[in-house]
């Protein structure tokens, strides 16, 4: 019988997770608490960041966000992510990810949906990683960012 090991998680590493996203994402869009309209951010010509925000109260904001590719393909899809963000504790999180949501801090194995043990870390992980690859991927793109404010 083999034991599975089970990584645990502290809660401290998972705030600085979700600090860490709201402190990219106040980077990229540092009006984000006011954005009205939705945001198209280009990483490289042929793929684009949209942010919209679909949903906002006093103290947090709902985005959508979209990757969009300039050429679209039949086998990779588009990722899609609804974040909640809360601007007086200065965390986002990942609420829905292509068309799933509600995540469960974490999962039996196996299980109905075949998600991971920790699939709820694993997509904000996922964000932190996307919105760094803004950053990374052209070293520009942050210039273009703050031009697109502008517009």
């Amino acid at each position: 019988m083999i034991l599975e090991k089970t990584r645990k998680f502290s809660v401290g590493q998972t705030i600085d997770l979700y600090e860490g996203n709201y402190d990219r994402l106040v980077c990229l869009v540092p009006d984000l608490r006011d954005l009205e309209r939705p945001r198209l951010l280009e990483m490289t010509p042929d793929v684009s960041l949209r942010i919209e925000v679909i949903e906002r109260t006093r103290y947090t904001t709902m985005l959508l966000l979209r990757g969009e590719y300039a050429q679209k393909q039949a086998l990779v899809a588009e990722p899609v992510m609804k974040v909640r963000v809360c601007h007086d504790a200065r965390v986002a999180e990942v609420i829905g990810c292509q068309e799933h949501g509600r995540f469960e801090a974490r999962y039996s194995q196996p299980n109905e949906t075949m998600f991971g043990r920790f699939e709820k870390r694993q997509v904000n992980c996922f964000l932190r990683e996307w919105l760094d690859c803004c950053f990374t991927r052209d070293e520009a793109f942050a210039a273009r960012a703050r031009l697109s404010r502008t517009s």
